[in-house]
């Protein structure tokens, strides 16, 4: 597997491993598409000496609402004492930790109270202030970083074959994030962005079904994406394996690509509101005549000084304010397109 960045943290974990001073519960703590899970699995291969090995255990998110459920922690709670299937010590890595409901992570609180020898337990997760204390003092964390963006553009180049320009232009993009790189890389030049940044250069919207025809539009193109991903998941993980997959296992790889779906939408959308707080963050650089630089947007460059001219410019804590509002709207199962016009109108583009 190819890992780039955080070389600090992997020379860290590989002298926990070379000294036997690994601890029974880590947290992995950072921005999305960092390679905080590469480096989980890295690690649970050098504890067990195989990248796919039976004592490794994988949960992830599951059902439309990507959750971690209560039934799945139960299990973990009774597999984490169990004798190791093949070798001498488990891995157990939970992907996007902050998904537990409250009763799902009570479920695992013996299990971090009380931890088997033999036995590692990775959280990873974007927003670990979600987690509950009790677990989170029970862990060691492990702080990861956004990747640099010559380290992201040297990986497009190499990897996914793109000319110079173009891997940079995407690095600069990214934020610090090979996942988001590669997703944008994915969507084709970004329909999504185009649109809602095309929009903010134009200003605000002509009347009110203008503005909910955005909305729509925006949700609509991230739809369209998940739908697309969707099929093809299905496709290699239960089509093609139709006839190795018994009624329960089918039933557990649906769950997992909906809990996948639901993960995705969610990235999606947060990519869109880091857009949107990147437009206005531009926008304060150039009104305090900061390094160009830094510009977020530096190919929309004339565009937010045009923003700027016309008096558009918002406090950036009202942007946060209404962006961490949509996000916690959007987590409580309300549809995107309400969710999205309802930021657009308290961003006042109409």
């Amino acid at each position: 597997m190819t890992i780039i960045g955080n070389q600090p943290i992997r020379h860290y974990l590989e002298h926990m491993v070379a000294t036997q001073a690994v601890n029974n519960s880590l947290l992995f703590a950072g921005p999305d598409g960092i390679g905080k899970s590469l480096f989980a699995l890295e690690l649970a291969r050098q504890i067990l000496g195989e990248e796919s090995h039976p004592d490794l255990h994988l949960y992830r998110p599951e059902g439309k609402i990507g959750l971690h459920s209560i039934q799945s922690m139960r299990q973990m709670s009774e597999e984490v004492y169990m004798a190791p299937f093949k070798g001498k010590h488990k891995v157990f890595i939970i992907q996007d930790a902050e998904r537990m409901l409250p009763t799902s992570a009570n479920a695992l609180l013996k299990t971090f109270e009380e931890p088997a020898a033999d036995t590692l337990i990775v959280l990873i997760s974007s927003a670990p202030a979600s987690l509950l204390p009790t677990i989170l003092s029970r862990c060691r964390k492990i702080y990861f970083h956004p990747l640099e963006e010559q380290e992201i553009a040297q990986f497009l180049q190499e990897k996914r074959q793109l000319s110079t320009a173009e891997a940079e232009h995407l690095a600069q993009l990214s934020q610090g994030s090979l996942g988001n790189a590669i997703r944008l890389l994915e969507q084709g030049g970004n329909q999504v962005r185009a649109t809602i940044l095309n929009q903010l250069a134009k200003g605000k919207a002509a009347s009110y079904t203008a503005l909910s025809d955005l909305a729509s539009e925006l949700a609509g193109l991230v739809q369209d994406s998940l739908k697309q991903m969707g099929a093809t998941w299905r496709t290699e993980m239960l089509e093609e394996r139709r006839d190795q997959l018994t009624s329960a296992q089918r039933q557990t790889l649906e769950k997992e690509v909906d809990g996948a779906l639901a993960m995705r939408e969610h990235q999606d959308a947060q990519a869109l509101f880091d857009m949107i707080l990147g437009w206005y963050r531009d926008m304060h650089l150039l009104h305090v005549n900061g390094n160009r630089a830094y510009l977020i947007h530096r190919d929309y460059e004339a565009d937010i000084e045009q923003a700027l001219q016309r008096g558009e410019i918002l406090p950036l804590e009202k942007v946060q304010q209404a962006l961490a509002e949509a996000s916690l709207t959007l987590e409580r199962s309300t549809p995107l397109h309400y969710c999205l016009e309802t930021l657009l109108l308290k961003l006042r583009l109409f």
